[in-house]
C-alpha cells in the first residue's frame, strides 16, 4: 500500500464510503455470506452478497470489505471506519457517504469520536432549508450548472452544505410534466381502463374476468347464465320449494319443472333470488 501511494500521490485526507451488491445465480450453499437482501440489481429472487469500497478523492480503491447480502448499509459505518483507521491509521480526514448511511446513532458517533464528515440527509430535510435555498445570496458556483451555500445548522453544531443543479431541476420537471400529461390523458378518457403492468420475468397477470376465477365470483347454486328461451318470469309467480336456506340443499333453487302458471324462471334470476335469502 505504501508503494501504492507513492506511484500515484494519494491523498487519504478525503475517502469517499459506499456499498454495492453482487447476486448469485444459483443457490449458493456453500457461501454462508449468500443472503438475499435489498437487491439493486432489481433480482430479489437470487441470493447476494454486499460489498464495501473505500475509494480517495482520485477514486483510487483503498479497501473493500464483503458484508453478508441481508445487511443494511447504515450498520457498517463504525466497523468500516474502524477498519481504515487501523490500515492507515488515524488523522483528520473527511469521511463521504450517501443517505444510505445516514442515521442518528451514526452522526452521534462520529462527532464524539472528532471525526469529520459529510453525510447525504433525507430529502424530506429540504423542508427545513425552502428559506435558504430560495435566498439568491450567498450561493458559489462549483462548476458548470452546481451551486452550493453554507448554512449553519440549528443547533450551532453541524454545517449544512446545500447544493442545487440546473440540469437535475429540470429533469425533475420534465418528470413532473409527463406524469401530469399521463395524468390528464387517463381523465380525458375514464371508460379505458387502466393496464396491469407485467413484472418482468412473472408472466402475464391472470385476468379475474376470464376463466376460473369468474367462476369462482358466482355462488355454487346458481346454475351458468344463458339466454333466457322466454321472457323472464314474476317472481309471486315461484312456488317455494322445501328447503328455506339455499345453502343446505341445491333443490332450494327453483327450476322449470318447479314453476307454477306454466312460466319459466330464468337461470339468472333464480341465482338472485338464492342470494337475496341470504340476507
Amino acid at each position: 500500500m505504501k508503494r501504492l501511494g507513492e506511484l500515484f500521490d494519494l491523498a487519504y485526507d478525503l475517502l469517499l464510503y459506499d456499498v454495492t451488491s453482487t447476486y448469485f445465480e444459483g443457490l449458493a450453499a456453500r457461501n454462508p455470506l449468500a443472503q438475499r437482501g435489498h437487491s439493486r440489481d432489481h433480482r430479489p429472487d437470487c441470493k447476494q452478497v454486499c460489498i464495501a469500497l473505500v475509494v480517495s478523492r482520485e477514486g483510487m480503491p483503498l479497501g473493500y470489505e464483503v458484508f453478508p447480502g441481508n445487511r443494511t448499509d447504515v450498520t457498517t459505518v463504525e466497523e468500516i471506519v474502524e477498519t481504515m483507521e487501523a490500515r492507515y491509521g488515524i488523522a483528520d480526514r473527511v469521511w463521504v457517504m450517501d443517505r444510505g448511511m445516514m442515521s442518528a446513532e451514526n452522526v452521534a458517533w462520529l462527532r464524539e469520536t472528532g471525526r469529520r464528515y459529510l453525510i447525504g440527509t433525507a430529502r424530506s430535510e429540504l423542508k427545513r432549508w425552502s428559506r435558504e435555498i430560495a435566498d439568491a445570496r450567498d450561493w458559489q458556483t462549483v462548476r458548470d450548472g452546481v451551486e452550493a451555500k453554507l448554512c449553519r445548522g440549528p443547533e450551532g453544531t453541524e454545517t449544512f452544505l446545500l447544493c442545487r443543479s440546473a440540469d437535475r431541476r429540470e429533469k425533475e420537471r420534465a418528470m413532473h410534466e409527463r406524469f401530469a400529461r399521463r395524468i390528464e390523458a387517463r381523465l380525458a378518457s375514464p371508460g379505458a381502463a387502466p393496464r396491469a403492468r407485467v413484472p418482468a420475468g412473472r408472466g402475464a397477470l391472470p385476468d379475474p374476468g376470464r376463466g376460473r376465477s369468474r367462476a369462482r365470483l358466482r355462488p355454487p347454486w346458481a346454475p351458468a347464465a344463458r339466454t333466457p328461451p322466454h321472457p323472464p318470469a314474476d317472481r309471486r309467480n315461484v312456488v317455494p320449494t322445501r328447503e328455506a336456506n339455499p345453502l343446505k340443499s341445491h333443490e332450494s333453487v327453483p327450476r322449470t319443472d318447479e314453476v307454477g302458471l306454466g312460466q319459466t324462471v330464468r337461470p339468472g334470476s333464480a341465482g338472485r333470488l338464492g342470494l337475496e335469502g341470504l340476507r
